[in-house]
């Protein structure tokens, strides 16, 4: 059937219909690589936590800030300053979004280098 239209189209139109084509397919596309970007910027999609997607992601969007390290460490133990120091260095080297840092009297649930919940005190109050 594409046989019989394109054997009655002249050249020009050939062309036009051939340029009509690429630039649907690119949109298509397009359209495919902004859905993939968005999935992997929301939270809770598998893509968030691909490896692969987010080391092609800039470091701040996920590492934790000194800011936050320090509000984590604030009277802390010296041994719980440790505990959260050496995970969450082990959690960033793994390029994770979403962990859970452990320390005597509590835990700190970490996603994308952000707080997002607690339970106890590093100062062992």
């Amino acid at each position: 059937m594409i046989g019989i239209i394109v054997d009655t189209m002249s050249p020009e139109s050939l062309a036009a219909f051939i340029f009509a084509l690429i630039a649907a397919m690119w949109a298509y596309y397009q359209s495919w690589q902004k859905k993939q970007a968005i999935n992997a910027l929301t939270v809770g999609t598998p893509e968030a936590k691909d490896p692969v997607i987010v080391s092609m992601l800039p470091p701040k969007s996920w590492q934790m800030d000194q800011g936050t390290i320090r509000w984590l460490t604030f009277d802390a133990t010296p041994e719980n300053k440790k505990i959260i120091l050496d995970q969450i260095a082990l959690h960033e080297s793994l390029k994770e979004t979403e962990y859970l840092i452990q320390f005597d009297g509590g835990y700190y649930q970490i996603e994308y280098g952000l707080l997002k919940g607690s339970s106890g005190n590093p100062s062992g109050k």
